[in-house]
């Protein structure tokens, strides 16, 4: 999940810059994050830039990977949650890159896994905003769902959060 920050999850800021300077794609950096969240094996000792290196250069491991990862999973969803990634850097533009590319992962698992899949929470006016022009992109655009939270709503939220628990405040 992008939002709390875990190293091992995903690289901070500082290394998304780092990762994109060296001329790295946000596709191979978010293909680097998910496989990592899966438990490949090949990337488990590897730092950060060795990791999306691997993804860049070993093609055919990445979809052999995937593959296996997929047919492993039958029967339940592997889900990667992309949150807050307004915050994934400060540079405006670095994020559009970053957040375009997490997109184009996300597209790319659900058209080729059947139990892989990224969900991808985004504010409407930075979906506006960034260039998607990329191949099937439009599949994105009509695949979202507006997330909106009446008084109602958040009011039922947190009673039946409280409800749930076993100490009651």
């Amino acid at each position: 999940v992008i939002g709390r920050h875990n190293i091992d999850l995903y690289p901070h800021q500082r290394g998304l810059q780092d990762l994109i300077h060296r001329g790295k794609d946000p596709r191979d950096i978010w293909t680097a994050v998910i496989l990592r969240g899966l438990g490949v094996p090949e990337l488990s000792e590897l730092d950060w830039v060795e990791r999306v290196e691997w993804v860049s250069q070993e093609w055919e491991a990445v979809d052999r990977a995937l593959q296996r990862a997929d047919e492993n999973a039958k029967g339940r969803t592997e889900l990667f949650l992309f949150d807050a990634i307004d915050r994934l850097h400060s540079d405006r533009s670095l994020n559009d890159q970053l957040v375009t590319g997490i997109l184009q992962v996300a597209l790319d698992l659900r058209m080729n896994t059947r139990n892989i899949r990224a969900k991808v929470f985004i504010r409407h006016d930075m979906l506006s905003a960034l260039p998607l022009n990329f191949a099937d992109a439009s599949k994105i655009i009509s695949n979202a769902t507006e997330l909106t939270w009446t008084r109602t709503n958040l009011y039922g939220l947190l009673f039946h959060y409280l409800g749930n628990e076993e100490h009651p405040y």
